[in-house]
């Protein structure tokens, strides 16, 4: 269904800007975890 779907790509979409974070390709800022936790905390 549409919600699992999205639901699955706000996993996918967080755990990717948690690795880029880790491997320091992009800053830890507060809007990218916002971003990748809009599918789960709406």
């Amino acid at each position: 269904s549409f919600l699992s779907l999205l639901f699955a790509v706000s996993i996918v979409s967080f755990v990717l800007i948690r690795a880029f974070v880790m491997s320091g390709e992009i800053p830890a800022t507060p809007d990218a975890f916002a971003f990748a936790n809009t599918g789960i905390t709406e």
